[in-house]
């Protein structure tokens, strides 16, 4: 997947660097000091120098891209791992990337910008999508909603990643949601939510199924020895 995928990668580390170009082209107009973090109200609330935010920022972020690729590399079922989900997982960081340094030299030459908003409405398509992809892999290490018991079973797995799918998309809608409505202090409670509801179905499943298999093999093994004491009689 990596060989076959060698363009896309080279493109998304380009994409990942490519604010670098951009604050060397507006060195002159941005402040020495530059604001890098934004609270739910999008005043300021974390600063850096100049340097590191043109260049240590995108380097960072560049370095996280090489990580992820390489997990995905030394996945034993990345096989298993849809090309739409693929793709999705190498864009992440550079999209972050784009929005990211972007917002921070657009407020840097004081423009007004809605940070929070512009990360809520993000954050929400994404969980969208990957509501959307999740169903759609077979179990891998990399992608899916990963467990001791989904990974040890594919029913498990399939059926986890389902309601993982349900609740992704329906936690992105409600992120935009209260991002337009300007109630972003909702999202952090809603993402637990949506991640917390699967695990627990995933756990009831596991339970289950763990009980009905241990039925099943607990009358085998008794059909087994009536078996037998027949056979010796």
């Amino acid at each position: 997947m990596i060989k076959k995928s060698k363009w896309q990668i080279i493109i998304s580390l380009i994409v990942t660097l490519l604010p670098i170009l951009v604050g060397l082209l507006l060195w002159d107009k941005l402040p020495d000091k530059m604001a890098t973090h934004f609270d739910m109200n999008n005043q300021p609330n974390g600063w850096t120098g100049k340097e590191f935010a043109v260049f240590g920022i995108p380097i960072i972020l560049a370095l996280l891209q090489v990580i992820c690729i390489f997990c995905i590399h030394n996945d034993p079922k990345k096989t298993n791992i849809g090309v739409k989900a693929f793709s999705f997982v190498i864009w992440i960081i550079p999209s972050c990337s784009l929005i990211v340094m972007l917002s921070c030299y657009e407020y840097a030459l004081g423009y007004e910008i809605g940070v929070s908003t512009i990360a809520g409405l993000f954050v929400g398509i994404l969980f969208i999508i990957l509501g959307f992809l999740l169903p759609r892999n077979k179990q891998n290490y990399t992608f899916g909603y990963r467990c001791s018991w989904t990974l040890n079973d594919e029913g498990n797995w399939a059926y986890t990643n389902k309601v993982a799918g349900y609740c992704f998309i329906t936690g992105g809608i409600l992120v935009i949601a209260v991002t337009l409505l300007k109630k972003q202090i909702l999202i952090l409670p809603i993402i637990i939510i949506m991640a917390l509801v699967p695990f627990a179905f995933s756990y009831h499943y596991y339970k289950t199924h763990v009980t009905d298999r241990n039925v099943t093999l607990e009358n085998t093994t008794i059909k087994e020895d009536c078996e037998s004491q027949k056979n010796e009689e």
